[in-house]
């Protein structure tokens, strides 16, 4: 059995594009105007021999993989693995089927196009032929909701009123004014964040050293090697040069530690960290170490760029929270194998809760269509697992790579628990449950 390692680029391409491809044939011959409607994850849904079938590129396979219910059953291809609705084989081989997903979603049946030639007829309001522009970059969906006019009405979280002042730029986001003034709002690591700003101005990003910034706007605002330097002074801050990274151990962010993370390091700020080997979620060297409202008690960690004996990690403490929270430390490192990940149970909950394999889900964001895609469950095997109040129980769950065509990654994992059990039962005695928790996103960084 197989499993996809990351999400398909080209796949999420061959979906924003589907709607172009009707005038190409894409269509069987069985359901004229109709696109297929199986939702095939990381693969591209083809439409062939009067039946939908999901085709995944064979590069991007690895063992657990299992076809979506849909079209359950599993057909290796040269190149592919094709997904189909029954055991048998549709006309002609699954082969077939991969040549016409290779050919741009193109059944020769149906069409003598390409999809080199594809183009979609479609009439503008004055009643005359159009050709549908097919060029041009593909969009995260981060940005196309940034994909706004001068006048439109966008909403803000927290804010009323809020309307499009100023189009900043290709990549530099809008200037927008609300009822209580003007924001800047941006696309940072895959979100839109927006930050109070002047009105009908749009700041910097990407600035070379000696140009100006703003460091509450996040990652990018200054070129490669440099970080925002903010006094008391008002915008702008201005970037300045990253000090060279020192021994042992000093890091800016996770990706910068060969084995480990980085704790107390921000490239943003130009603060070095230093990078601590890797552990389970039952230690830590830091506030970053523990889940939401827990505290890291009795660290003794040393200095960035020093050398010192009483390097060691001290424990998550609860003090006073009731919640159940599943989490993973913030900021995971790509090439950590495994990903720590960590079930807490607050010290003033009520009651203990159960587990039972697998306790959770890893599931990883497509940033071209914003949507959560589950990669893998938990590789374990009890079938009992007790946690109580005031206990951490470590995890662990096997780590992705960042797409190279994104640049970032972000991760979360979705799990469920039992309560009112019986411990010599099992979970079949409990009497609630299973309830799904989900972790807050993390960001999974590309490694040195």
């Amino acid at each position: 059995m197989k499993t996809s390692p990351t999400l398909s680029y080209r796949s999420a391409l061959m979906t924003l594009s589907l709607g172009l491809l009707v005038g190409a044939g894409c269509l069987s011959d069985d359901s004229p105007g109709e696109l297929p409607t199986v939702d095939c994850g990381d693969g591209d849904p083809v439409a062939f021999d009067g039946e939908t079938f999901c085709v995944y590129d064979d590069a991007l396979i690895i063992e657990g993989f299992l076809c979506p219910e849909a079209v359950p059953h599993e057909f290796d291809a040269d190149g592919a693995v094709v997904c189909g609705p029954s055991t048998t084989e549709p006309s002609g081989g699954v082969d077939a089927v991969v040549q016409v997903w290779q050919q741009g979603m193109t059944d020769p049946d149906t069409s003598d196009d390409t999809a080199s030639d594809v183009t979609d007829d479609v009439s503008d309001a004055s009643g005359e032929d159009t050709v549908a522009d097919t060029s041009g970059p593909t969009l995260t969906a981060c940005e196309s909701n940034l994909m706004q006019a001068a006048g439109d009405a966008v909403a803000i979280a927290g804010k009323t009123g809020c309307v499009v002042d100023t189009v900043c730029g290709e990549g530099l986001g809008l200037n927008v004014a609300c009822d209580d003034g003007n924001s800047w709002c941006r696309c940072s690591q895959g979100d839109v964040r927006c930050v109070a700003w002047s009105a009908g101005s749009c700041g910097a990003l990407n600035s070379d050293v000696g140009g100006p910034c703003e460091q509450s706007l996040g990652e990018g605002v200054c070129a490669e090697g440099a970080y925002c330097f903010e006094d008391i002074q008002p915008y702008p801050g201005e970037c300045r040069a990253l000090d060279p990274l020192c021994a042992p151990g000093g890091c800016y962010t996770h990706g910068d530690c060969a084995d480990g993370r980085c704790e107390g390091g921000s490239r943003t700020t130009g603060t070095l960290g230093r990078c601590y080997a890797a552990h389970d979620v039952t230690t830590c060297y830091g506030p970053g170490g523990c889940p939401e409202g827990w505290t890291c008690e009795g660290a003794a960690g040393c200095a960035a760029c020093t050398d010192c004996p009483d390097d060691a990690p001290g424990q998550c403490v609860s003090d006073g929270i009731e919640d159940l929270s599943l989490f993973a430390p913030a900021g995971v490192y790509a090439s950590q194998a495994p990903i720590p990940i960590g079930w807490a149970l607050g010290d003033d909950a009520p009651k203990e809760v159960y587990f039972t394999c697998p306790t959770f889900a890893l599931e990883v964001r497509n940033e071209l269509n914003g949507e959560w895609q589950r990669l893998s469950d938990e590789d374990c095997s009890e079938t009992f697992v007790v946690l109580y109040p005031g206990q951490l129980l470590s995890r662990e769950a096997v780590s992705f790579i960042p797409d190279p065509e994104l640049g970032y990654r972000w991760g979360r994992v979705v799990g469920t628990y039992y309560t009112d059990c019986s411990p010599t039962t099992g979970i079949t005695s409990c009497q609630n449950g299973p309830t799904e928790v989900t972790s807050a996103p993390f960001l999974v960084e590309a490694g040195p």
